[in-house]
C-alpha cells in the first residue's frame, strides 16, 4: 500500500516557482500603474487668481492690485491625468502672466507655462495636457501721479456727554495717487471723502484734555486725530487703503466745546426797536419801556437788572463780545397778541468777528504755515463765531433758563420772567 501524499504547506507553495510568481506580481502592478496613469479626465476650475509680473516702466494696468494680482479672476478647463485633475481645487492653482513686451491691448493665451501649482506635491507640467479658457483681454495705459482732492466730511456719531462738536480742520486735503491714467482722471473729477466717527472718542479722553488745558479753564478742546485714523480707501482698487500723504494731514484736529454756564458778569442794556410803520400806535412816548425790579436805568440807559449766565459759547467768545451784547426787543406786536419778540444781539458783529478770529489765530500752537490751510482755519473760525452768536442762551442762576416775557400792558412795555 502506497503512503498517502501530504498537501503542500504555505511555505512550500511560495517556494515552488517563486521567481515566476513574483514576476507576475510585478507585471500586474506595472500594468495597473500604466493603465491608471493613462486615464484622461477633464475638469473646469473657477475663480483662479491671476498674477501679473514685469509691467513695463511708465505703464499701469487698470484693476491691478498693489500686490501684483489682477482684480479679475479666470476659469480654466484642464485636461490631463485623471488622478491629478479630479483632485485639483481652485486654491491650488495660480496663473502668472509676464507683461513685458506686450501691447497695450493684450489678448492673453494661457498655457502650461503660465499655470502654477501652489501644492508642492503636484507637478502640473507633466500631468496637464491641454488648457482651454474664456477670452481674456488685459489693457495697459499710461502710469500717472496726481494730487486728488479730499473733502473731510462732518463726523458721524455724537460726542461724549457734556461736550459739543464744534468743527474739524483742515477740511480740504490732497492725496498723491499713482495709477492708470483713465482711473486717475476719474478720481480727479470725483475727489475723495474722509469721515470720522465721534463715538470713537471717549469722555475720559476729552476730560483728560480739559484737565490739562490752561488752568483747567479752557472750554474749547482740541482732539488731535490719531494716525490710526488717517487711512483712506482708494476707489477702482478694491480692498486698497492708503495712509494720508498730504503734509497738512499732520494737523488734522476735531474741536469740542465743553458745556458749561459762564457768568456774564455784566448787566445787559435793553434796546427797543420801534418800527416806523406802527409808530402812530407804538412809540417811545406812547409805549415806553417800564422800569421795575427787572429793569433799571443808568444814565437813562435801561438794563436788565439780574445776574446772568451764558451757555452755548466759549469763554474766549464771551470775553470778546461781552461789552457789546444787549437785549433787543421788537416793539412790533404780532397780530392778535401783545407779546413782543426779543433776542440777544451784538453791536457791530462783523468787527467782533474779526477780533475773535485774530485772537484765535494768534493762540494757535500747532497750525500749519501753509497759506491754503491758514485760510481754511480762518473760514472755520468765522463760522464758529457766527454759530456762537446764534446759539448763546441766557440763564438766571445755574439751572434756570431766562424765560423773558415782553408784553404791552397799560401803555408800556413790561418785562417779566414768569413762565407763560
Amino acid at each position: 500500500m502506497e503512503p498517502m501524499k501530504q498537501p503542500p504547506t504555505n511555505s512550500s507553495w511560495f517556494k515552488d516557482k517563486w521567481q515566476q510568481k513574483l514576476s507576475a506580481l510585478f507585471i500586474a502592478i506595472f500594468i495597473w500603474f500604466g493603465v491608471s496613469h493613462s486615464i484622461i479626465a477633464t475638469k473646469t476650475i473657477p475663480n483662479i487668481p491671476i498674477r501679473i509680473t514685469n509691467v513695463p516702466a511708465g505703464k499701469a494696468i487698470p484693476g491691478m492690485l498693489p500686490n501684483g494680482f489682477y482684480s479679475k479672476r479666470t476659469t480654466l478647463t484642464l485636461t490631463g491625468n485623471k488622478s491629478v485633475i479630479e483632485n485639483l481645487e481652485p486654491g491650488e492653482l495660480e496663473v502668472t502672466l509676464d507683461a513685458s513686451q506686450k501691447p497695450d491691448e493684450w489678448v492673453v493665451q494661457i498655457s502650461k507655462k503660465n499655470l502654477i501649482s501652489l501644492n508642492p506635491d503636484i507637478d502640473l507640467s507633466s500631468k496637464v495636457t491641454t488648457i482651454s479658457q474664456p477670452d481674456l483681454v488685459i489693457n495697459m495705459s499710461r502710469l500717472v501721479t496726481e494730487e486728488i482732492p479730499i473733502t473731510v466730511e462732518t463726523p458721524t456719531g455724537g460726542p461724549p456727554k457734556g461736550y459739543h462738536f464744534l468743527d474739524i480742520w483742515p477740511r480740504k486735503l490732497v492725496q498723491k495717487v499713482s495709477g492708470p491714467e483713465e482711473e486717475i482722471k476719474e478720481l480727479m473729477k470725483e475727489g475723495l471723502e474722509l469721515e470720522f466717527d465721534l463715538s470713537s472718542i471717549t469722555k475720559e479722553e476729552l476730560d483728560n484734555l480739559s484737565a490739562h488745558s490752561t488752568g483747567g479753564q479752557d472750554d474749547e478742546l482740541t482732539f488731535l486725530v490719531p494716525h490710526s485714523w488717517k487711512y483712506l480707501e482708494i476707489p477702482y482698487v478694491p480692498q486698497t487703503v492708503q495712509m494720508l500723504n498730504d503734509p497738512q494731514a499732520e494737523y488734522l484736529r476735531i474741536d469740542f466745546l465743553k458745556e458749561s454756564l459762564i457768568p456774564l458778569e455784566q448787566n445787559l442794556p435793553i434796546m427797543v426797536f420801534y418800527p416806523l410803520d406802527t409808530s402812530s400806535r407804538v412809540n417811545p412816548i406812547s409805549t415806553p419801556l417800564k422800569s421795575d425790579h427787572l429793569v433799571s436805568e443808568k444814565d437813562s440807559i435801561p438794563y436788565l437788572n439780574v445776574p446772568l449766565y451764558v451757555s452755548g459759547a466759549s469763554r474766549r467768545f464771551i470775553d470778546v463780545v461781552r461789552p457789546y451784547l444787549s437785549i433787543a426787543i421788537n416793539a412790533r406786536p404780532p397780530r392778535g397778541l401783545d407779546r413782543l419778540f426779543w433776542n440777544v444781539q451784538a453791536v457791530n458783529p462783523k468787527a467782533l468777528e474779526d477780533r475773535y478770529v485774530v485772537l484765535m489765530m494768534s493762540e494757535e500752537d500747532n497750525r500749519s504755515p501753509a497759506q491754503r490751510v491758514e485760510k481754511q482755519r480762518e473760514k472755520i473760525l468765522r463760522t464758529r463765531f457766527r454759530e456762537y452768536l446764534q446759539n448763546i442762551r441766557l440763564y438766571i442762576g445755574k439751572e434756570r433758563k431766562l424765560n423773558l416775557q415782553c408784553n404791552i400792558k397799560n401803555d408800556s412795555i413790561e418785562l417779566s420772567t414768569d413762565d407763560p
